[in-house]
């Protein structure tokens, strides 16, 4: 089990906005830093710097082709912050497996 000083610390890097936009992306497929810029309407270094948080905290991944670098997520370590949110709700997740089983009575 992770410390709460650990935990603040990866909740912290990913309450930028930027990173959740990052993150988001990457689910269809890699991107290189100039994509990534280039869609979330910010700079190469600022994007650089968002993508190095990001694979600090394991998010995400990178490789080299040619002169770009594509950035890709690790579904491992997402599934090991997923579990590390849920830990923090003091419920047994009842009152979240509650609201899902009424928003899919509301979309059903």
């Amino acid at each position: 089990m992770m410390k709460p000083k650990q935990i603040a610390e990866i909740l912290k890097a990913l309450s930028a906005e930027k990173r959740v936009e990052i993150i988001d992306m990457l689910k269809d497929g890699p991107c290189c830093v100039s994509s990534i810029a280039g869609r979330l309407d910010i700079s190469e270094p600022a994007t650089s710097q968002h993508l190095r948080i990001l694979k600090a905290l394991g998010v995400v991944d990178n490789r080299r082709d040619g002169m770009n670098i594509y950035y890709c997520l690790c579904p491992k370590r997402l599934d090991k912050l997923n579990q590390i949110i849920k830990s923090l709700c003091c419920c047994d997740m009842r009152c979240c497996q509650e609201e899902e089983q009424e928003t899919k009575k509301d979309e059903g």
